[in-house]
């Protein structure tokens, strides 16, 4: 599945106080609340066995670290 990468510079606190007005019964609905979006990032299965292998190195020094 592609990623699609948000244009807004602050995604993370944008999505809180998105949620936190929902909460207060401000926004009724979320998914009706504009989206900027930005570039979308394909995947690519042939660099699966790369990023899998760097995961185990990662994985095994964060043991390593315990």
């Amino acid at each position: 599945h592609p990623l699609i990468a948000s244009q807004e510079p602050e995604a993370s606190a944008r999505g809180a106080a998105l949620i936190a007005l929902a909460g207060a019964g401000v926004i009724a609905d979320l998914g009706a609340v504009p989206v900027a979006l930005g570039r979308t990032y394909d995947p690519q299965p042939e660099a699966h066995a790369t990023y899998a292998a760097a995961r185990a190195r990662l994985e095994r020094y964060h043991a390593l670290l315990r």
